[in-house]
C-alpha cells in the first residue's frame, strides 16, 4: 500500500460555472419573452392588420416562435446541469480538502495534492489511509457522472458543439486511473461524518460554515433569504413567510418573497394541482397572464415553475413561482418583482428557490402550519 497514491487536486472554478448558468437562464427567460412576444404578433387581428403582407408577418411569426419554443428547453435544460455540476464539484473539492487535512492530521505525507503513507507507516496510519481511499474514489466518480451529465445536456442543445475546436481541446477532469468513472454514484454523498476518522488523533472538531448567513434547518421547511430583507412569519393564513427588499425598486415596487403552504387534494397531481391553482389565482389577479411553465428537477424532485405577470394598480409585476407537492402538502415559493427591475431579480429568486428544503413527515392540517427556517445571507 506504500506505492498507493490518492490524488486529491480536483481543478475548475465552480464560481465561474454558476455564472455562466445564470447567464444561460437569462437566456432562457429572454427567449421565453421573445416566444410570448412574436406569438402574440402572429395573433394580430385581420381588422388591424391586413393584406399579403400582414399574412406573411403572421405566418413568419408563427415560425419563429416555434423554432424560439424548441430551443429554450434545452438552454433551460444545459442551465441546470451546469448549476448542478458546480454544486457537484464544489462539494468534490470540499472533500478533496477535508481528505488533505485529515491526512495531514495522521502525520501522512501531503505532496500538493497526492496523499500517500510514510515511510515505515504505524498503524493510525495504515488504517486513517485506508478509511481515506473509498472516500477518494467515491468523489472522482461523482465527478465524472456530473460531467457526464453536463456533456448529454450539451447534446441536447446542439450535438455539434463537443466538435467545436475549442470545445473538444478543453480536457475533461482526468480521473485516476484506478477509479472507475462508470461505477454507480455513491448513496452516501458527500460521506457523513461517521465516515470519516478525525482530523486529528485526539480530536475531531467540527467544521466550521462558509459562504453567506448560517441556514437553520426546521423540521418542517427551510430556506435562506436576503439578509437586509425584512421578514414576516406567518403574517396571513396560508402564508409562512413574507420577505421584502429594504427598500423599492426604481418602477416604485418593493421586491418580495412569499412562501406559501396549505393541504392539497388527495389524488391530485403536480401538474393538475398547479394547473387548478392558477386558474383560481387569474380569478383573483388582475391581467394575470402566464408566460412560462415548466415542471424542473429540483435535487432530485420535480417542482413546477411559474413565471407569470399580473398588474397591482399601474404597476405591471413579474412573478417567479416554485411549487413543490410533498406528502399531501403543498408548498409554494413566489418572487415578485417590477417587470422594470425583473432581470436584475430572477437569478436571486433562483438562488432562494434551491435553497428550499422540505424535511419529511411535514404535514399542514391548516394552512400556514409549516414555518420557515431564520436562515439570512
Amino acid at each position: 500500500m506504500a506505492a498507493v497514491e490518492l490524488l486529491t487536486r480536483v481543478p475548475g472554478a465552480p464560481e465561474s460555472c454558476t455564472e455562466a448558468a445564470r447567464a444561460l437562464r437569462r437566456l432562457g427567460h429572454a427567449l421565453a419573452g421573445a416566444d410570448h412576444l412574436v406569438r402574440q404578433h402572429a395573433r394580430f387581428p385581420a381588422d388591424d392588420f391586413a393584406g399579403d403582407g400582414a399574412d406573411d408577418f403572421r405566418q413568419a411569426c408563427a415560425a419563429l416562435g416555434g423554432e424560439l419554443a424548441g430551443f429554450r428547453p434545452g438552454v433551460d435544460g444545459l442551465a441546470l446541469a451546469l448549476r448542478r455540476y458546480a454544486d457537484r464539484l464544489a462539494g468534490v473539492q470540499t472533500v478533496m480538502r477535508r481528505v488533505r487535512r485529515t491526512a495531514r492530521g495522521h502525520d501522512l505525507v501531503v505532496d500538493g495534492g497526492a496523499v500517500r503513507l510514510p515511510p515505515g507507516p504505524n498503524r493510525d496510519q495504515r488504517r486513517t489511509f485506508r478509511t481515506l481511499v473509498p472516500i477518494v474514489a467515491a468523489a472522482w466518480v461523482v465527478l465524472a457522472h456530473a460531467e457526464e451529465d453536463l456533456r448529454a445536456a450539451v447534446d441536447v442543445v446542439d450535438p455539434s458543439i463537443r466538435r467545436n475546436p475549442l470545445v473538444a481541446a478543453y480536457p475533461t477532469t482526468a480521473a485516476p486511473p484506478t477509479v472507475d468513472p462508470t461505477a454507480p454514484l455513491p448513496i452516501d454523498w458527500p460521506p457523513g461524518d461517521p465516515a470519516w476518522p478525525p482530523d486529528h488523533p485526539s480530536s475531531c472538531p467540527d467544521i466550521a460554515p462558509t459562504g453567506g448567513g448560517t441556514v437553520h434547518h426546521t423540521p418542517a421547511v427551510s430556506l435562506a433569504v436576503p439578509r437586509r430583507w425584512a421578514t414576516f412569519d406567518d403574517p396571513a393564513p396560508g402564508v409562512s413567510l413574507v420577505a421584502q427588499a429594504p427598500a423599492a425598486a426604481p418602477s416604485g415596487f418593493t421586491p418580495e418573497l412569499a412562501l406559501h403552504t396549505g393541504p392539497v387534494d388527495g389524488g391530485s397531481s403536480l401538474t393538475d394541482w398547479r394547473h387548478q391553482a392558477m386558474s383560481t389565482l387569474a380569478s383573483q389577479l388582475d391581467a394575470l397572464e402566464i408566460e412560462d411553465s415548466d415542471v424542473v428537477d429540483l435535487d432530485g424532485e420535480p417542482v413546477a415553475y411559474t413565471r407569470f405577470s399580473h398588474r397591482i394598480g399601474g404597476a405591471d409585476v413579474m412573478c417567479d413561482q416554485w411549487a413543490w407537492l410533498h406528502d399531501g402538502v403543498g408548498v409554494t415559493l413566489t418572487g415578485s418583482v417590477g417587470r422594470a427591475e425583473y432581470a436584475d431579480y430572477c437569478d436571486l429568486f433562483e438562488d432562494v428557490a434551491a435553497t428550499v428544503e422540505i424535511k419529511d413527515g411535514v404535514s399542514a392540517p391548516v394552512p400556514g402550519s409549516a414555518r420557515p427556517a431564520g436562515a439570512r445571507w
